[in-house]
This record gives C-alpha cells, structure tokens and sequence, in this order.
C-alpha cells in the first residue's frame, strides 16, 4: 500500500476555538458578522458571510465568551475558499 508524503506548511500549533468576531475594512463602514474557526500564535481563521479579497486590510474584534472582554487586532487576508452557500473561510 502506498504512503502519502505531504509536507506539513503550518509553522504553528492551530486551537480550534469559536469566537463571535466582528470585522471591518479600515476605514470602512459596514461590518461583517463573523466566527473564529481556529487561532494560532500568527493567525487566526475565520467564516464569513460573504468573500473578502486576498491582501484585503482587516479590523478585527474577538468577543470573549465568559467576560465580553474585546480583543482587537488588524490583519491581512491570505487565503480563502468557498464553504457553502453564504459562507467563507478565510485566513488572516
């Protein structure tokens, strides 16, 4: 039986964690409603309701679910993919 040779990319330990996430275009005025996918210590990944370009400038704002604490961060789209009808995942 064949092996399968893939080269791991992932510098970095990813944490699936679902966050209510709030993203906006600097400068911007409307939001996108979104949710943490995973988190790792130089990135996060995110599912939207709608496809942001790759090298697009983001405002993010994490929402954390015991406290409300808000964590904001800026970030730039790398990659993204379709998911489904309405939905895209995207890294930042």
């Amino acid at each position: 039986m064949g092996q399968w040779n893939i080269a791991e990319r992932r510098q970095y330990v990813r944490y699936e964690v679902e966050l209510s996430v709030i993203a906006q275009k600097p400068f911007g005025n409307s939001t996108i409603t979104a949710a943490s996918h995973d988190i790792s210590e130089k990135g996060i990944g995110l599912v939207l309701d709608h496809m942001l370009a790759q090298g697009d400038i983001i405002d993010i704002c994490a929402v954390m679910p015991d406290n409300n604490e808000q964590i904001k961060a800026q970030g730039k789209i790398v990659w993204g993919n379709d998911i489904g009808p309405g939905r895209f995942r995207v890294g930042v």
